[in-house]
């Protein structure tokens, strides 16, 4: 997965989203909670008791227009989770008028900027009303040396390491404890 996002809201809405999407899509095709992944679905919706996820596979230019009209209708903050270039996962977290209140940017190197983005585990804990401690170590930047040891966050629960992409996957179940199909 190469430039895409997943959007995460702190509520159980899986069912409003899907029709979120066939009225603003009517063309697309939308699975919530599939078990295994499908070829020519664009809209992937995982949903528990406590969470929603959304993987809309393409257009991605369309995404957060998508994303923040679900937030505009819910009235509710969400997680942009967002995976670039096939080297890393950053977050823009928004409040429920999308206005960005916390940003994760472990490599701040690789768009030009001098300082990166550490993120808020509290914040975002908060929104989601778990423990920060589920997710602070996350929240680290991508020095050469913790990427070359390639260490997980959270050894015993984790399929990733800092440095891989991926590792934002394991961000998203540790906080809200959907996967998506394989």
């Amino acid at each position: 997965m190469s430039n895409t996002s997943i959007a995460v809201y702190p509520a159980a809405v899986g069912q409003q989203c899907v029709d979120y999407f066939r009225s603003q899509r009517p063309e697309w095709s939308v699975v919530l909670n599939a078990e295994k992944f499908v070829t020519g679905v664009n809209v992937f919706i995982q949903e528990n008791e406590a969470a929603t996820a959304i993987w809309l596979r393409f257009p991605l230019s369309e995404d957060w227009e998508l994303y923040s009209g679900i937030s505009n209708r819910l009235k509710c903050c969400w997680l942009n989770v967002l995976f670039q270039e096939h080297i890393v996962w950053e977050y823009n977290l928004y409040d429920e008028a999308n206005v960005l209140i916390d940003r994760f940017e472990p490599l701040p190197g690789m768009w030009g900027h001098e300082t990166g983005s550490p993120g808020n585990a509290e914040i975002v804990a908060r929104i989601w009303k778990i423990n920060p401690a589920k997710i602070n170590r996350y929240l680290k930047m991508w020095t050469d040396r913790l990427r070359r040891r390639s260490r997980k966050a959270y050894f015993c629960r984790d399929e990733y390491g800092y440095g891989q992409l991926e590792q934002g996957y394991d961000f998203i179940k540790a906080l809200t404890g959907l996967k998506f199909p394989d």
